[in-house]
């Protein structure tokens, strides 16, 4: 009978230096991996989706009657060249909201200047942009958007009135209290 070899016991270092090394080996994707490779449509399959959308548009869409407010054609013609020169952002958001009415607007302008105001309030501004998007960002989930998640609620006047938001609006409310701080 042969004695049993003893293991050389490994250290806590070498097991997790070990685990990372497998971790990586057994990664879906990895450093250097070259993207853009799953098609599932073929070139002729995407125009012919192109074409059937023309069509449907060409179809139905001479029939369909839009109007259009006199602020929504305003604000169309001020982004046309991908700049928001005459409004704000907090007023296209809320036109895109649905808020048509201009006293509507002003009074929920006036909630997103008291939330400024509030914010800058706390003293959480620093000199580190960083730190100043974190600390809003933990602010607005214990403020204005305290009521909840609400998937498909997407308004920002919906977020400013009974403080409930998804992952669009508060993204918008985000943008626009991080432009009025400098964070842009």
């Amino acid at each position: 009978m042969q004695p049993k070899a003893r293991r050389r016991r490994v250290s806590a270092r070498e097991a997790r230096l070990e685990l990372r090394r497998d971790a990586v080996n057994k990664r879906p994707v990895y450093a250097g991996l070259q993207g853009g490779a799953y098609k599932p449509l073929k070139p002729q399959d995407l125009e012919k989706i192109h074409h059937t959308a023309l069509e449907v548009l060409e179809t139905v869409g001479g029939s369909l009657q839009v109007d259009i407010a006199p602020a929504e054609k305003a604000l169309f013609e001020d982004a046309a060249d991908g700049q928001l020169d005459s409004w704000t952002l907090t007023e296209a958001a809320l036109l895109a909201s649905g808020v048509l009415d201009d006293s509507q607007r002003a009074v929920l302008i006036e909630l997103v200047d008291e939330l400024e105001q509030t914010f800058l309030a706390t003293g959480s501004v620093s000199s580190d942009p960083l730190d100043t998007g974190q600390a809003l960002l933990t602010w607005m989930h214990e403020g204005p958007m305290q009521s909840g998640y609400v998937s498909k609620q997407t308004d920002l006047s919906t977020v400013l009135t009974e403080a409930t938001y998804n992952c669009v609006s508060s993204a918008v409310l985000y943008n626009i209290l991080g432009q009025r701080l400098g964070l842009d």
